[in-house]
C-alpha cells in the first residue's frame, strides 16, 4: 500500500518536473534493491533506463519525449535530500498521531493493555495481550500482511 501511495506522488512529480531534468529523491521501501517493475508499470509508454540497482541506491531514469527525470530510490535518502528529510519527517509525525488514535481506541476498550509503538518486537507483544484480552475481532483492522 505504501509503494502504492509514493506511486501516485512520484508520479505527480515526474509529470511536473519532466521538462526541467530534475531528480527525485525517494527514500528505500520496504527493503527493495529492484524497482524496475514498479517503475515500468508507473510509467506506460515511457522509456525507462536502469542506472544502477544495489542494496544501498536504485537509480532510474524515466525518458518522456525529450525531457527526462532522474528517480533515486536510496536507503537513508532523508541524509542525502533535505526535501526526502522532510518528507520523511512528516511521514513520521503522521505514523505517531495514527499509533495514539490506535492505542487511545484500543486502550478505552481494554484499559490494562499497555500501549505500543508498533514495531515489530512490541507489536508481537501488544498482539498477543490484545487476543488474550479478547480483542481478536478488533484486529481485524489493524493487522498487515506483506
Amino acid at each position: 500500500a505504501l509503494l502504492m501511495d509514493t506511486g501516485r506522488h512520484l508520479a505527480m512529480l515526474v509529470a511536473r518536473f519532466a521538462r526541467r531534468g530534475r531528480a527525485v529523491v525517494v527514500d528505500q521501501q520496504g527493503g527493495r534493491n529492484s524497482y524496475r517493475p514498479f517503475i515500468v508499470k508507473l510509467f506506460p509508454g515511457d522509456w525507462i533506463e536502469e542506472l544502477e540497482v544495489g542494496a544501498e541506491c536504485s537509480r532510474y531514469l524515466v525518458r518522456r519525449g525529450r525531457s527526462v527525470v532522474e528517480v533515486a530510490f536510496r536507503a537513508k535518502g532523508d541524509r542525502v535530500s533535505f526535501a526526502t528529510a522532510l518528507a520523511s519527517l512528516a511521514a513520521k509525525y503522521a505514523r505517531e498521531r495514527a499509533m495514539a488514535e490506535l492505542n487511545g481506541w484500543f486502550c478505552a476498550r481494554f484499559p490494562e493493555l499497555k500501549a505500543t509503538a508498533g514495531y515489530p518486537q512490541d507489536a508481537r507483544r501488544w498482539l498477543a495481550e490484545v487476543r488474550k484480552m479478547g480483542g481478536e475481532e478488533s484486529l481485524t483492522l489493524v493487522i498487515r500482511e506483506r
